[in-house]
């Protein structure tokens, strides 16, 4: 049984690890989350690299998204919801859990994106953060709508715009 709740497609937040909710309690630092390492993992295999292959040269390759997303949690949430989005995508036999988990992670990331800039200014020192995560947002939600939402053209036309 998964974690997470089917009925809204978000997640149930008191089946979350507390890492995952926004609260002010310390974490504990030694607690290894394996399917966040099975996501992060992913992002190097074989099969994510040829989904992010296009054929086009001018597409930032994901180990520049990973190298800044160890030092920025919100992007780090938000890669690692495109790697379980892909993963959804891929393994039929998986598809909920890893969808859910998608849609967990990224809502976290735009949770911790807001946190973090409580003003919104674009500097010198978060501007790479904000562009990766702002066309990562922008990836996953268009993967998310094309791949999810195909069987009803109205539904399909609201979310998208």
């Amino acid at each position: 049984m998964s974690p997470f709740s089917t009925a809204a497609s978000t997640p149930t937040l008191a089946l979350l690890p507390k890492h995952t909710i926004g609260t002010q309690e310390p974490l504990d630092l030694y607690n290894v989350n394996m399917t966040h390492l099975e996501l992060f993992s992913n992002l190097f295999s074989k099969e994510f690299q040829t989904f992010e292959e296009s054929g086009q040269q001018d597409i930032m390759p994901m180990a520049i998204y990973a190298k800044y997303a160890l030092t920025t949690p919100y992007l780090m949430h938000q890669v690692l919801a495109t790697s379980a989005l892909e993963l959804s995508i891929r393994t039929p036999g998986s598809r909920n859990l890893y969808h859910e988990y998608a849609t967990g992670l990224h809502n976290r990331a735009l949770s911790l994106f807001n946190e973090s800039n409580l003003v919104l200014e674009v500097t010198e020192a978060n501007c790479v953060h904000m562009f990766l995560f702002s066309s990562m947002v922008g990836v996953y939600l268009l993967c998310n709508i094309l791949h999810y939402q195909r069987d009803n053209l109205e539904g399909f036309i609201d979310i998208f715009t």
